[in-house]
């Protein structure tokens, strides 16, 4: 018996072991790749009647109002340098202020002008802002337009500027953001809000914001703002300050001013609501604050309106 169940184990009768199948790998899950933000450019954009409609202002991501001198605002504009909008028309160009420099250093972006105030152009360089001058060694980048006269007529494109970027080996950087979140509770049920820049014996220059369900729309003297291909400005946040200003003499610009950029107070406007806050400014530009914590704005542009007080907005619900 001994030698039959060796001879069945021989002959392989008994249990066998048994080779498992490898099983395939597992499919990589699925990952989402974010595309880095695209780079952007300050652009100064004028605001002189001479100067209206403008073109571009409704593809800026933050556009700053300030006044200049004579009752005049201008702008500065941020825009993303994608690929997409290398053909968007940005204009008139005009000078930069002081003010304005300061801001577009918290920024990092290339600062595109032309020419400025004595005190502006000086400080350009001094702060180490990339220049793109359309009056100077960037010119080849901009273009005079026939149908307004100067010097309400010098243009660019996206297009052209990021050419003058890259040409000037400037370094490239996205739009800074401000935080974002949902919308805090205590708002005030705001669906316009007006400010009266100045009222003098040439003209009157009121702007207001108007809530439009989505977004809030601007207005210059009542009407509509439209861009010169008919398309408005709407921003879901707008941000309205207040600061002190002092001259500032400048030998080819009279009744220059300046602005003190370090903290006051202001609102917030954003989903038709207003909330009180209070503003301050350092080397990452304009922070909100509202009972002590960061106050979050919407998601996408954002005005930005700093009044010379004694200039102050009104509201209506």
């Amino acid at each position: 018996m001994l030698a039959l169940a060796t001879s069945l184990a021989a002959c392989g009768a008994g249990p066998q072991a048994t080779t498992p199948t490898p099983r395939p790998p597992a499919a990589p899950k699925p990952t989402t790749v974010h595309a880095p933000p695209p780079p952007g450019v300050a652009v100064m954009i004028e605001n002189a009647p001479q100067a209206r409609p403008q073109s571009g202002l409704d593809q800026a991501q933050v556009i700053y109002e300030m006044m200049t001198e004579g009752g005049i605002t201008r702008y500065l504009a941020l825009f993303s340098l994608a690929p997409s909008a290398a053909s968007l028309e940005l204009g008139p160009v005009r000078s930069a202020r002081i003010y304005f420099v300061q801001i577009a250093k918290t920024t990092g972006l290339p600062f595109a002008h032309a020419g400025g105030n004595v005190d502006a152009l000086a400080a350009i360089p001094r702060l180490g802002i990339p220049n793109l001058d359309g009056l100077f060694a960037a010119a080849p980048y901009f273009q005079r337009i026939s149908a307004r006269p100067a010097p309400h007529n010098l243009y660019t494109t996206l297009g052209a500027l990021m050419a003058g970027i890259l040409h000037f080996h400037y370094p490239l950087h996205p739009i800074p953001a401000w935080p974002t979140g949902a919308l805090p509770p205590g708002g005030t049920p705001t669906a316009r809000a007006s400010v009266l820049w100045d009222q003098n014996y040439l003209y009157t220059y009121r702007t207001s914001f108007v809530w439009t369900g989505s977004a809030y729309q601007y207005y210059v003297n009542g009407t509509a703002d439209l861009q010169a291909d008919g398309q408005p400005i709407l921003d879901p946040t707008v941000v309205i300050l207040r600061a002190q200003v002092s001259p500032d003499p400048d030998p080819y610009t009279p009744g220059s001013i300046k602005y003190a950029l370090t903290s006051g107070q202001g609102w917030v406007l954003r989903h038709g609501e207003r909330f009180r806050i209070t503003w301050s400014f350092g080397p990452s530009g304009f922070s909100f604050s509202r009972g002590g914590q960061v106050m979050p704005l919407a998601a996408g542009r954002v005005f930005v309106q700093v009044l010379p007080e004694p200039t102050t907005a009104t509201f209506s619900s």
